[in-house]
């Protein structure tokens, strides 16, 4: 982790140097883990928008530079994208999952898309993609209209707003508390591959010396998330429960079959 942070440094510095037309349009934070250290992550398709990669790109090409015969596989999926999304009276800045922040970069591009079209240019189901657009229908940054069709809110109407919630059914509460709990667990998750691989080296770790660590090495940076010590101890509370850790003596450990 720690040589993620130089490496990040070193680029940034670089790109520094470069006059301001050729700086990259966002600011990118790689944190980079070694296929030999690291326990496989869970595997997710998605497409990115094409600037998103071309920045990625980028940043592999400088990696490669500074470690000579190595080069990037990133995953998409995984981290955390920190964005200001401007609208005609308002401006909303917000830290979400890579596969929310895909599904606003493409509202750029025309205001209004449908959940087929989205899902087929980010190759994302449209089941699991129908329950992603409740964050951003939430924010009230989109809108739905007819079903299926999603639309850019420019002008916060709060007539309109006070309409909606009036009439919000019991479906659509769930929906949009199962959205939210969906953005946590993606942000969990992220911590969760962190902290099989400090079990898988160290065997055992107490909760407060977990969250220590994760502080040091994983809640820094304008990219990723903060989670507090209760919200970690639930997190890994469940992993007991679901057998994918094991609790006693005051430390947690990975069962044996998963080392």
């Amino acid at each position: 982790m720690a040589d993620s942070r130089r490496i990040n440094a070193n680029i940034r510095d670089e790109e520094e140097k470069l006059p301001e037309e050729e700086r990259p349009p966002f600011s990118l934070v790689a944190v980079i883990l070694s296929s030999e250290f690291w326990p496989p992550l869970k595997e997710e398709k998605l497409e990115l928008p094409e600037q998103v990669k071309e920045a990625m790109e980028a940043y592999s090409k400088k990696y490669e530079k500074l470690k000579a015969m190595r080069t990037l596989n990133w995953k998409y999926h995984l981290g955390l994208v920190s964005l200001d999304v401007e609208l005609a009276d308002r401006t909303l800045s917000l830290s979400v999952s890579p596969v929310h922040a895909a599904i606003i970069l493409h509202f750029q591009t025309k205001s209004t898309w449908t959940l087929t079209e989205l899902s087929e240019v980010l190759k994302v189901p449209v089941t699991s993609l129908k329950r992603k657009m409740t964050l951003w229908l939430q924010q009230g940054v989109l809108r739905e209209d007819p079903q299926g069709t999603f639309t850019v809110i420019e002008e916060e109407q709060k007539d309109q707003v006070e309409k909606v919630v009036l009439i919000d059914s019991d479906e659509e509460g769930d929906s949009a508390m199962a959205s939210q709990a969906d953005q946590k667990e993606e942000e969990l998750q992220l911590f969760w591959t962190y902290i099989q691989a400090m079990l898988t080296n160290l065997e055992s770790l107490s909760l407060e010396r977990i969250h220590s660590m994760l502080k040091m090495f994983v809640m820094t940076g304008p990219v990723v998330t903060e989670i507090d010590i209760q919200e970690l101890q639930g997190f890994l509370q469940k992993k007991v429960r679901d057998q994918q850790l094991i609790y006693s003596g005051g430390v947690y450990r990975l069962p044996k079959n998963c080392n």
